[in-house]
């Protein structure tokens, strides 16, 4: 029950970041010379699928608006192959060939990505208003892959594809080892 709950919050804030967010902010650092204009931000995220999905079941939850069965229908057929489209997909990105001349930034950026993680997960998991379940929950999110939407707004942005997808593929395999491990642990 909780725990399901505390997913979902986490996935709605992430995706909103995922799907729209971090790219508007990395749009707006690399072409308006490391300045955040809000306007700019506001543009991109509004036009992103993910957060006018959102923002939409949001307005219809305040609003006590049910969806016609229909839709809910359709949703769930939809919803239903998610589990194999994502593992498609992680099977399409996954390529374990790294680029020497790039392995130093590899290491870096998986380093800074998951010390951060780490860093986050301790202050989490010692803060005393919440309960443990949702404790561990939350370390196992933040130990989550890095999003595969991350190599296509690196493309978009006309950046380093290849090493995104490195990145993306690496922290794949990390995560899977570090979640399985933490859930071994507190079996």
């Amino acid at each position: 029950g909780i725990p399901i709950l505390a997913i979902s919050l986490f996935d709605a804030g992430s995706a909103v970041m995922v799907m729209g967010g971090n790219y508007a902010i990395a749009d707006n650092i690399k072409n308006d010379g490391g300045k955040i204009k809000v306007q700019s931000l506001l543009k991109i995220m509004i036009t992103s699928p993910a957060v006018i999905t959102y923002g939409i079941m949001i307005l219809c939850s305040l609003l006590s608006v049910n969806l016609p069965s229909i839709i809910i229908d359709f949703a769930s057929i939809i919803g239903g192959a998610n589990t194999f489209l994502s593992m498609f997909m992680i099977g399409i990105i996954l390529n374990l060939t790294f680029d020497k001349e790039k392995i130093g930034k590899l290491i870096k950026y998986v380093s800074i990505r998951y010390i951060i993680a780490l860093a986050v997960a301790i202050l989490v998991f010692f803060l005393p208003f919440i309960s443990t379940e949702i404790k561990q929950t939350l370390v196992l999110l933040l130990f989550a892959p890095v999003a595969g939407t991350a190599p296509i707004f690196t493309q978009q942005l006309n950046s380093d594809t290849e090493l995104s997808a490195q990145l993306n593929s690496l922290s794949i395999v990390l995560s899977i080892v570090i979640m399985s491990s933490l859930l071994i642990i507190w079996a």
